[in-house]
């Protein structure tokens, strides 16, 4: 489930203006259930992908640590993922850790992302 929820939280947080449609397509292909119609249904729009552009705005990270919670069992997964992150916009920068939440489920044998958040004052060390 690592191997799953890794390359979606670098999809969700690795992103130019000119790859965020595809990295979007990254999320929806990794993720299952409600949670993948959310995201086809909330698909950035063009005037989204046009503010970027006029902002400016670029999101870098790299995954610091990568553990699954082991209180949650099989069919379902809790990853926690701490990222080092970079995001740019209007000439500003904001960089830190944070610490992501990703909930997972096994069906046909293929792990799938069900939702992932940021966790508010989450200590991403």
């Amino acid at each position: 489930m690592i191997d799953v929820a890794r390359p979606y939280a670098l999809a969700a947080r690795n992103w130019t203006p000119t790859s965020y449609d595809a990295s979007w397509e990254v999320q929806i292909r990794l993720a299952g259930g409600r949670y993948r119609r959310e995201l086809v249904a909330t698909r950035p729009e063009a005037a989204q992908l046009a503010a970027l552009v006029q902002d400016r705005a670029t999101s870098r990270a790299r995954v610091v640590r990568a553990q699954r919670d082991p209180a949650v069992r099989p069919p379902a997964a809790r990853v926690l993922i701490t990222l080092d992150e970079m995001t740019v916009a209007v000439g500003q920068a904001v960089r830190g850790l944070t610490l992501n939440e990703i909930r997972l489920a096994s069906r046909g044998g293929r792990w799938r992302v069900l939702g992932w958040t940021v966790v508010p004052g989450g200590q991403g060390g």
